[in-house]
């Protein structure tokens, strides 16, 4: 073999032909320091305190209904809570947001002894998640 072929061996092949290894053009650093503000970003985002903005409730809770949505991907199968019934949770039912599709308010209350009125037809988004120990509506 000649020298010429024998430098050739050393890199790699395709198809007999050399191929060059490219390099990409953002710095590793750059790569580090994104991925480190969009960690800190996600960690700061979970601290906000609950917000309990009341929003026009959706068709995804059907009507004479109380609604509670979990946190996930896509959009999740809502508990439903007929009118004029209540249910008590043994373990926090985590809830993203509250949706009240009945004819009178909801209450919503916590295990610390908050409580959260959703009025007809509104639903209230929460961030983090409510971690709901009863909800119903009365008759």
């Amino acid at each position: 073999m000649d020298a010429h072929h024998e430098s050739r061996g050393h890199r790699p092949t395709f198809l007999g032909r050399s191929v060059r290894r490219r390099r990409s053009g953002v710095p590793a650093a750059a790569l580090l320091a994104l991925a480190t503000a969009a960690a800190l970003l996600g960690t700061y985002g979970a601290a906000v305190p609950a917000s309990a903005a009341p929003v026009p409730a959706a068709d995804l809770c059907p009507m004479g209904n109380l609604c509670l949505y979990t946190s996930g991907i896509g959009v999740p199968e809502p508990l439903q809570i007929r009118q004029c019934q209540s249910r008590k949770f043994d373990a926090p039912f985590r809830a993203r947001k509250v949706e009240n599709n009945t004819r009178v308010n909801a209450k919503v209350s916590t295990g610390g002894g908050e409580t959260v009125t959703v009025e007809p037809g509104q639903a209230v988004n929460f961030a983090p998640d409510l971690r709901i120990a009863t909800a119903g509506t009365p008759c």
